[in-house]
């Protein structure tokens, strides 16, 4: 337990190979011993680890290991965290309806944040998959659990979504709208990267407006918090999007 701990502490520190290392000790200990739930933890801990690393085939292996043992175990959260996980993957990977799959299996285990969590989950898959109005309905359904567990993260990501769907629409109003709404959560619970992509957003969408001030303003307000946090896409990105309202029209 303790050399999975460390572990844990390394991974949130984003130091994945000494969370490996830790963790690939504390394994063969958990199964000699029969500790079956921390077995479980430590697998889907690994597969996490690797799934971060870009290894989706590693991931799933030790995700695949997890889950029988949770189910076995009745862990009926941890069940419903790996099969989350699995999805995850899947969605990764582009392959949605697994991703669907294993969302609809953790959906009715899960309570609260993690039942927020699937919805939005299931609301992004269908959203990549063209039903803009499946994506909307799962994303409502998210929003209100947020709301109500306090889980101001997970409210101002489910803002943002909705807000994204609008966009791709062409509702560009309700777009801000629910921009609005999410960049002020993201502010309060110190979300850099979330502020940074929200103000990427509202930038965007007073740009199709043809308020390019606005846009360049907001523009100007997320380039600093991405290089501040070292998000080298999200700085590019923004660079791009400025340079596009810098750009000249075309002529014809």
């Amino acid at each position: 337990m303790t050399l999975t701990n460390i572990g844990s502490v390394h991974d949130r520190l984003d130091e994945t190979e000494l969370a490996l290392t830790f963790y690939n000790q504390a394994l063969p200990i958990q199964h000699a011993v029969s500790d079956r739930n921390g077995e479980a933890v430590t697998l889907n801990n690994i597969g996490s680890v690797h799934w971060r690393l870009g290894d989706t085939e590693q991931a799933l292996t030790f995700y695949n290991q997890a889950l029988p043992i949770r189910r076995d175990i009745g862990d009926r959260d941890g069940e419903a965290a790996t099969l989350n996980n699995i999805g995850s993957v899947h969605d990764s990977l582009g392959d949605t309806q697994q991703a669907l799959t294993f969302y609809n299996q953790a959906l009715p285990i899960l309570r609260g944040n993690g039942e927020a969590t699937t919805l939005n989950n299931i609301g992004l898959v269908h959203w990549r998959l063209g039903d803009t109005q499946q994506a909307l309905a799962f994303f409502n359904q998210a929003l209100p659990i947020q709301r109500g567990i306090g889980d101001r993260r997970g409210e101002a990501t489910t803002l943002t979504n909705i807000g994204s769907v609008h966009y791709n629409l062409g509702d560009t109003q309700q777009a801000l709208t629910f921009y609005n709404q999410a960049l002020p959560i993201r502010r309060a619970v110190g979300d850099r990267s979330g502020e940074a992509a929200t103000l990427n957003n509202i930038g965007s969408a007073h740009w199709r407006l043809g308020d390019t001030q606005h846009a360049l303003t907001f523009f100007n307000q997320a380039l600093p918090i991405t290089r501040a946090i070292g998000d080298r896409n999200g700085e590019a990105v923004t660079l791009n999007n400025i340079g596009l309202v810098h750009q000249p029209p075309r002529r014809h």
